[in-house]
């Protein structure tokens, strides 16, 4: 079963230009308080990828 780090680096890894850009902000933008994990896009992706 893989880690949380590398589920979300697979996710990350997925991203078209757009959510690229959008994740850039997100970070830039929101700092410590954006959690990749608990995102929706993330959470979705995971129930996805579980079938």
């Amino acid at each position: 079963m893989p880690t949380i780090p590398e589920l979300l680096a697979e996710y990350i890894s997925q991203f078209d230009e757009k959510e690229k850009i959008a994740y850039d902000i997100a970070i830039e933008y929101l700092g410590s308080s954006f959690n990749l994990e608990k995102s929706i896009g993330f959470q979705d992706w995971l129930k996805k990828k579980a079938k």
